[in-house]
């Protein structure tokens, strides 16, 4: 941040404060029959001394004066020390505006600024007009050129390492992108293929993010995804947010679908989610995420998805028995059910049965990659740390079981 925003935040922060705990004041002189005059010279008395209270005018601006200087003083002083010391705020001034918290702290620190939350709450009343005040500005931070109000972000991911598996394109590049303008330190993984298109795909998506990591690997291989563990480990020191999305589409009725064809699915899907996921536990940080991608095919069973539907709907069950093992680490283990998205395997039906799929969608309308992302996102911040076990269908109203 520039100083002279800084300032501009901490002048206009020692502004509201002042004018807050001098209008107290004033309520308060009202309340007891005592001048504005003799209050001003009263604060002039108490910092040059008695004699100065029997001064005019000239005391009075004086000690006005000294009111407000005080005021910039110990916002000043908050402002520096909250850059210090964690609990009063992680960034107390971001772009021009000085945090609610801050303040709050300075006008819970002055005296008649505001009556103590705890004696108000007893007393069931606010004791000043200017205790109102207060309220609001707990609500919102004092702004200095830009009215938008600022909280903390829920969604800040700074400082958690982040792995989506097939995360070169789709939905899995999208929710590894949304995770890295986030904060995120990213880990992009990729299955190397013969035309190197997987490969382009993934260091393009790289280029949009914060110093990522892109690791090629094989999700069916257990060797390459504990290798992929291990470098996670020893370049970002552990896993906070692991996203199991590798998986891959076949479709044919099961009177013609071959064992091969069968497995091959059930391989990248199920077993690809158990082995990463049995790889990370070594390296998932305490309060960590797990977020498995199942599908509605796994819960209603699709004609000529006898593989698909099946691997999705054991990575239901891999999801509830996870989140109970790994409780223990405090990490949480939730399901993803998307139902008809459109993007990646959804672009690759014929339009006569993506219209007929559309009729039956309450919404009546394919889903979009970023809702799915969303979901992602809604479960790996802390907000959702009492969340394990949960499959969350994001599918329109397709299937409400």
């Amino acid at each position: 941040m520039k100083k002279s925003e800084a300032f501009r935040a901490i002048l206009t922060a020692g502004l509201v404060v002042g004018v807050l705990d001098i209008s107290s004041a004033f309520v308060i002189w009202w309340q007891r029959g005592v001048g504005a005059r003799r209050g001003l010279q009263g604060i002039a008395a108490g910092l040059l001394g008695a004699k100065s209270s029997d001064g005019g005018l000239v005391t009075a601006s004086l000690g006005l004066g000294l009111h407000f200087f005080v005021a910039f003083v110990v916002v000043s002083v908050f402002y520096l020390a909250s850059r210090k010391i964690e609990f009063l705020t992680i960034h107390p001034v971001r772009d021009r505006r000085l945090h609610c918290d801050v303040l709050v702290r300075v006008a819970n620190g002055l005296s008649n600024v505001s009556t103590p939350d705890g004696e108000r709450v007893a007393r069931r009343c606010d004791s000043y007009f200017v205790d109102r005040v207060a309220v609001r500005i707990d609500c919102a931070p004092v702004l200095s050129t830009n009215a938008a109000i600022v909280m903390k972000d829920p969604l800040d991911f700074t400082g958690k390492v982040a792995l989506v598996t097939g995360s070169s394109r789709g939905i899995g590049a999208e929710m590894i992108r949304a995770f890295g303008t986030r904060g995120g330190q990213c880990v992009v993984n990729y299955l190397a293929d013969a035309q190197g298109q997987n490969k382009a795909d993934a260091l393009g998506v790289a280029k949009e993010l914060n110093e990522p990591l892109v690791i090629e690997c094989d999700v069916t291989q257990p060797q390459q995804v504990e290798a992929m563990m291990k470098q996670i480990q020893d370049q970002r020191g552990g896993l906070d947010i692991l996203v199991n999305n590798s998986g891959i589409i076949s479709d044919r009725t099961i009177k013609k679908m071959s064992p091969d064809e069968f497995e091959s699915v059930i391989r990248v899907n199920l077993i690809g989610t158990f082995t990463v996921t049995q790889k990370a536990a070594a390296i998932l940080r305490n309060g960590g995420r797990v977020i498995n991608m199942s599908s509605v095919s796994g819960q209603m069973g699709l004609f000529g998805q006898a593989n698909y539907s099946s691997s999705k709907a054991a990575i239901i069950a891999l999801t509830k028995v996870s989140a109970r093992e790994f409780a223990r680490q405090n990490i949480t283990v939730n399901a993803i059910a998307p139902g008809f998205i459109d993007v990646g395997m959804s672009k690759g039906m014929p339009e006569e049965v993506t219209q007929n799929f559309i009729k039956q969608i309450p919404l009546g309308r394919l889903g979009e990659a970023h809702e799915i992302v969303d979901a992602a996102l809604f479960l790996a911040p802390p907000m959702a740390s009492y969340i394990t076990g949960h499959v969350l269908n994001v599918n329109g109203g397709f299937y409400l079981g």
